[in-house]
Order: structure tokens, then C-alpha cells, then sequence
């Protein structure tokens, strides 16, 4: 937004709402692998597990990056 015809504010205010929407989108990755650390030990032999680690780790840092 450097050069446009919208007001500077709605910057700051797309900051702040992306600050927002980081706090339950980490709250759900941080859910998910809360809700799997019972069962690290089944991470070597079963692929479900690991996918599910996997993609919850790449959803926390795509949202990290901008939700």
C-alpha cells in the first residue's frame, strides 16, 4: 500500500487484524500437536501420525507468514 489512493490508516488496520487472526490459528497448531504428544512414540511407524505432524507444522508456518 506505499502508493495508492487509500488512506494510510487502513494499513495499520490490516496489521493489526493480521495480528488477530495469528492468535487462533497458532491456538489450533498448537492444539494439534498438543493433542498428538501422547503418541510420539507411534511417530516412527505410523504414516497417518506423520503426516498429521507435518501438516500441522506447515500450517503454523504459513500462517505465521500472513494469515
Amino acid at each position: 500500500l506505499h502508493y495508492t489512493a487509500l488512506p494510510d490508516w487502513t494499513q495499520s488496520v490490516g496489521m493489526v487484524f493480521s495480528l488477530i487472526l495469528l492468535a487462533p490459528s497458532w491456538g489450533g497448531m498448537i492444539n494439534g500437536v498438543l493433542t498428538l504428544s501422547g503418541a510420539w512414540h507411534k511417530l516412527r511407524t505410523d504414516p497417518i501420525l506423520k503426516f498429521l505432524i507435518t501438516s500441522l507444522s506447515f500450517y503454523g508456518m504459513s500462517t505465521f507468514e500472513g494469515p
